[in-house]
């Protein structure tokens, strides 16, 4: 009987040890399944690279603008670019964007080329604009408004454009919804073929595996003002923590 006592005993262990090992395995599993992925969200960008009046392949707004296409490809990224757009051309590539992008996405929009501040609108030009022209019905805020009511995870809107101005106090008013990341890199009167450092330089770090957002940007941040020599001076303004954008850079 005390044989048979011990054993019933042991055995009574053993179901209760594996009860809880499957209870722990459960709780596990639905941890796993309730965290947050960031890596598994779909990934988009849209990338808009108006240059100057020379052959594409020489240009290096589009050069750049390219290279940075090719390493978002490379990380996973679905890539729509337009290059040199006119004014309806420009709204229509924001307008089919915003309409394909997936619910809880990570969403990159990149415009280099020129851009303004016309009637107290912050906008990018298309090629026909001139700056003394009529803003047309989209200024950057009303933009990034736009895209953060489709529902996405988060938002990264980067700005490499030579402007007519500079911000002043027009910055400070900047409309910058949740779950966006804005960074600009501006330059005041440059040449047009001087933008583009800021997509280069950012390809470079999305190559190189840079960890988070606010790596990536940091860094991109330190190049363009070294090779630049100061004129191209980059900012960012954060409206969503970047611990959002962990993993979003790496390849699936």
């Amino acid at each position: 009987m005390l044989v048979s006592d011990a054993f019933n005993s042991m055995l009574l262990r053993g179901f209760i040890l594996a009860g809880l090992a499957i209870t722990i395995a459960s709780d596990c599993t639905a941890t796993r399944a309730d965290a947050p992925q960031p890596d598994a969200s779909p990934r988009v960008a849209l990338i808009i690279a108006n240059g100057s009046h020379v052959r594409r392949d020489e240009d290096p707004v589009i050069l750049n603008a390219r290279s940075l296409a090719d390493s978002l490809r490379n990380a996973g990224f679905v890539v729509t670019i337009a290059e040199n757009t006119t004014d309806k051309k420009m709204e229509l590539a924001f307008y089919d964007f915003f309409e394909a992008v997936p619910r809880d996405a990570m969403a990159i929009v990149y415009f280099a080329g020129r851009g303004g501040i016309v009637h107290g609108q912050l906008l990018p030009f298309p090629t026909n604009m001139s700056p003394l022209g009529l803003p047309p019905s989209n200024n950057l805020s009303d933009l990034m408004s736009a895209l953060a009511a489709k529902k996405i995870r988060g938002a990264l809107w980067l700005i490499d454009a030579q402007f007519t101005q500079h911000f002043g106090n027009e910055a400070l008013h900047i409309r910058v919804p949740s779950k966006t990341i804005i960074a600009f890199a501006s330059m005041l009167h440059g040449r047009t073929a001087e933008a583009g450092r800021f997509g280069s330089y950012l390809a470079n770090g999305i190559r190189s595996g840079v960890p988070g957002i606010y790596e990536l940007l940091v860094q991109t941040r330190m190049e363009v003002l070294k090779h630049s020599a100061g004129k191209q001076n980059p900012w960012e303004i954060y409206n969503a923590p970047p611990e959002i954008w962990a993993g979003a850079f790496r390849s699936r």
